[in-house]
């Protein structure tokens, strides 16, 4: 027997702690018809996500398996699962009847769009599907650096295509001081051409007008990616993207009409509820259509937030937000003015000044606000009103400003430890520092502002957290790892130092390889080891392959001290195990000879006792390529922020997420349209989705604004801006353009901050 309404929502009150208010009750209460949930920062989206489908299965009595609840990533829609798992188990507690129904909340569809387009298939037995492996991120660039003609002879379309879309490939000449086009960064390329074959599948771009159009470097593109999309099909491999055009196919199959429409031991599809709506992109807007479609009731529901879209540059538009009314009534024949439009604007997160700052700052561009930041925002949408109860008087907001970057950042340490020791806060982990990168050394090769605020924190002993830093490599246990490994593979660096053009990724490679000289003395077992494997590669004959693959020689690696001692420490773990997994997927792409894996070892067919020449050429120019350009640390899929340590986060990251004090530095943006919004216009002729404008300019400044919106209304108790004139000037003179303050300047946030204390006797300026 399911739950009575009332006794369900008292119930989930009881577990919540509180009281649901009226317009969080209005989209759990929804039951059939298109439900579009616009939900400013704060106001409880998650917990009406989970409630709603808890309210689904327990009330409705629907099937959890013919539910679909799909959100941006993985570790969200981990958190959702987690949440809803969590309630269940409480609920049925509470009410011990429900456990004699023996629903299976595992068996609801929550995750990813792409895994779970994935699962599905693979649960049907798609034909098209079944024998098919989906490829991660890193597989996917090692297969595209491998396998396309664009990569692999990239200077032969220098001219015609990488200038075209120079934008994604430029490099910075220090000497020169100018950008310029590197064709032997193949590093580079294939990341380029990530994004453009990424554009093609998500914009859904038609290939027929790409392939006759007046544009040689579209038709290029067409050709090289048809030729991509048969590589894949012949190794059976599908990525984030084109597994996407798998599950449409599936859509219109016998086994995707089983899936829809129920069959044998599994019910019809009924419910499809999506999270982040804001940074859907067109193929995805096109899948949930067509679920919604198939369902009795067109029941598709989506919950985002138009002021806070962020992945324009993966290919995410804000447009399928704006538009959904519009696009209920085009694709499933509901009148706009009947879906139902709810707004959940009461922010329990935030101090009132900072709620009220939010608000000003969103309306208070004046060349976006009257014209096309109206179009890019859902109509009708009201101020968000604080709910949060802080009685106390003091100034929420705040900034921080000096003449240097380093001067700045001491600024910044001193406030964080004043915070600590006046027990403002408890732990390092209730602050953050958002800024836009957190690379600590900028592609000129000069310190940032994280750099000198990361030298400032370790300093006074504050231990920081910079998980997108660019640092993996520079962990030691990495360092002594590769050093150790090319120490085997390539024992005199030979090949590295004679066969291979590319300085960058042969100082890497010394460094690794320096690493290892300078500490085997110190690590007995690990030297042995490393010696031995080099005599046996002497010992073999020309074109025989060795009894070892690459991660046995890592697991070996590992299986010495210190590595066996550095398991026990949870970070350090963690990055093995990372590098680990890069191994394998390194190992997993296929060679044109299919009975050969790339992470076999085979003595050179013309030398005894050496690598195969090629092999390591391979090896060095894909895989530590891609390590040259950077890699993020480890992010803990369970562990948001470590006990103890001072977080350091990109506003990417930090969304939805909160802090009791936020710290934005604000920094100028060229003047000049980001890749995103170039990409969205150089196909906009291909394509059936219409976009809101087709000015690329305008789109970047309202992604600015949006960007900005996000790192603000992080904060809880207290938001401090900082800014440095050094920055400001230095970027002012390339003709850049400050989007971190109402207005663009940063003389009106401090009047504002002024105007806004004035009176009440709290002493704005730290």
């Amino acid at each position: 027997m399911t739950l009575e309404l009332n006794e369900f929502i008292n119930s989930i009150e009881n577990i919540l702690g509180y009281e649901l208010n009226t317009k969080q009750k209005d989209a759990i209460l929804h039951k059939d018809n298109p439900l579009w949930v616009v939900a400013g920062p704060g106001s409880g989206k998650t917990e009406v996500l989970v409630v709603r489908t808890l309210k689904l299965i327990y009330v409705d009595g629907v099937n959890p398996k013919s539910i679909i609840l799909t959100t941006f990533t993985k570790k969200a829609s981990q958190n959702l699962f987690n949440r809803i798992l969590n309630y269940s188990n409480k609920l049925c507690d509470i009410h011990p009847k429900l456990k004699e129904l023996n629903i299976d909340i595992h068996s609801l569809r929550v995750g990813t769009l792409h895994s779970l387009c994935s699962d599905i298939m693979k649960e049907y037995k798609y034909i098209d599907y079944e024998n098919y492996k989906l490829m991660n991120e890193m597989e996917n660039y090692l297969f595209i650096y491998n396998h396309c003609e664009l990569v692999k002879n990239g200077e032969f379309y220098k001219e015609e295509l990488w200038k075209k879309f120079q934008y994604l490939v430029k490099k910075w000449n220090a000497d020169n001081k100018e950008w310029y086009i590197d064709t032997k960064d193949k590093a580079r390329l294939a990341k380029a051409t990530i994004t453009l074959f990424n554009r093609i599948v998500e914009d859904r771009l038609d290939l027929n007008k790409m392939k006759v159009s007046s544009k040689k470097h579209h038709r290029i593109l067409a050709e090289e990616y048809e030729k991509f999309i048969d590589k894949l099909e012949e190794f059976k491999l599908c990525n984030f993207a084109t597994v996407q055009l798998k599950f449409l196919e599936f859509l219109d199959s016998e086994d995707g009409d089983l899936f829809l429409n129920g069959g044998g031991h599994n019910p019809e599809l009924k419910y499809i509820m999506v999270d982040e709506y804001q940074d859907t992109n067109p193929i995805q807007e096109e899948i949930y259509f067509k679920l919604a479609k198939h369902t009795e009731n067109k029941n598709l529901c989506v919950v985002g937030d138009d002021d806070q879209a962020l992945y324009r540059f993966r290919g995410g538009t804000v447009d399928c937000m704006v538009r959904f009314g519009d696009s209920c009534e085009k694709k499933l024949g509901i009148p706009k003015e009947n879906v139902n439009k709810i707004f959940l604007n009461l922010n329990y997160r935030s101090h009132k000044d900072i709620v009220k700052y939010c608000n000003d700052y969103i309306t208070s561009f004046e060349k976006l606000k009257n014209v096309e930041m109206e179009k890019a925002r859902v109509k009708g949408k009201p101020p968000l009103k604080p709910e949060k109860s802080i009685n106390e008087t003091y100034p929420a907001l705040n900034y921080l400003k000096e003449e240097k970057d380093e001067e700045l950042a001491k600024k910044v340490v001193d406030a964080v430890k004043y915070f600590k020791e006046n027990s403002i806060i408890e732990d390092y982990s209730q602050c953050v520092l958002l800024i836009k990168s957190t690379r600590e050394i900028d592609y000129k090769g000069e310190k940032t502002f994280i750099g000198h605020a990361v030298s400032e924190l370790t300093n006074k002993g504050i231990e920081t957290y910079n998980p997108r830093s660019k640092n993996f490599l520079s962990q030691e246990e990495i360092k002594l790892a590769l050093g150790a490994f090319i120490s085997i593979v390539d024992n005199d660096l030979y090949v590295l130092e004679n066969k291979l053009s590319s300085e960058n990724i042969s100082s890497v490679v010394v460094n690794w390889f320096n690493e290892y000289e300078k500490n085997k003395d110190k690590y007995l077992e690990l030297k042995e080891y490393v010696d031995k494997s080099v005599e046996k590669i002497k010992s073999m004959k020309a074109g025989n392959w060795t009894n070892a693959t690459i991660q046995d020689i890592l697991y070996k690696i590992f299986a010495c001290s210190p590595f066996s001692e550095w398991m026990d420490d949870t970070e350090k773990s963690c990055r093995l195990a990372k590098l680990t997994q890069i191994f394998d997927s390194y190992s997993s792409i296929p060679m044109d000879n299919p009975e050969v894996s790339r992470g076999a070892l085979k003595i050179d067919s013309e030398e005894d006792g050496k690598i195969d020449t090629l092999w390591l050429i391979n090896f060095y120019g894909s895989l530590v390529g891609h390590f040259v350009n950077g890699m993020d640390d480890l992010e803990d899929e369970e562990v948001i922020i470590p006990d103890g340590k001072f977080p350091i986060m990109t506003v990417h990251q930090a969304k939805g997420l909160e802090f009791p004090i936020v710290f934005v530095y604000v920094e100028n943006w060229k003047a000049e349209a980001d890749a995103g919004a170039r990409l969205e216009g150089e196909f906009s002729e291909y394509t059936d989705f219409k976009r809101i404008t087709t000015n690329q300019f305008i789109k970047t400044n309202q992604d600015m604004v949006r960007f900005h919106y996000v790192a603000y209304s992080r904060a809880q108790y207290g938001l401090i801006h900082l800014w440095s004139s050094e920055n400001l000037e230095k970027r002012k003179r390339n003709k850049s353009k400050l989007y971190g303050f109402i207005k663009g300047k940063p003389n009106n946030l401090v009047r504002y901050i002024k105007n806004l204390y004035n009176g009440n006797g709290a002493n704005n300026t730290l």
